[in-house]
């Protein structure tokens, strides 16, 4: 196992990566990160540690997507309001927040699988993510 300049495997700090991003939220991951891409010069760790930090990304970018339809809804349902209209759609935002915690299942997962192979400095292959990180990374 390779050793990062910190003295632990390099698989252990990009395990540590997903796992801080799955437990703590964005800041210590992308500190880890940036950490990552100035002073270590493995470039599994790079790819593991942008990886870490675009599948949060990408995971918020869904569910930022999501929740713009009762957002909509909302304004629709104040706006026919002004006008004497009841509009009712509790029942669409029970289905929208089920959607949003199914999608936060998923990311959990997700970033469990990934964080548990980064022990053995391996990855699962999510096309949109790596297609990115081959186009942009060297």
């Amino acid at each position: 196992m390779q050793r990062t300049k910190i003295g632990i495997s390099a698989g252990l700090l990009g395990a540590g990566i997903y796992f801080t991003g799955l437990f703590s939220g964005y800041l210590i991951p992308i500190i880890l990160t940036f950490y990552v891409l100035w002073f270590e010069e493995n470039g599994w760790l790079r790819r593991t540690a942008v990886k870490a930090v675009s599948v949060m990304i990408l995971f918020s970018m869904i569910t930022l997507f999501v929740n713009l339809f009762p957002d909509f809804l909302g304004i629709i349902s104040s706006f026919v309001g002004t006008f004497g209209v009841e509009f009712y759609y509790s029942s669409v935002n029970s289905l929208f927040d089920s959607i949003v915690k199914l999608i936060d299942l998923m990311r959990n997962i997700l970033i469990l699988i990934l964080g548990f192979k980064a022990f053995g400095q391996s990855t699962l292959y999510i096309p949109v993510i790596d297609n990115l990180l081959s186009k942009y990374m060297q």
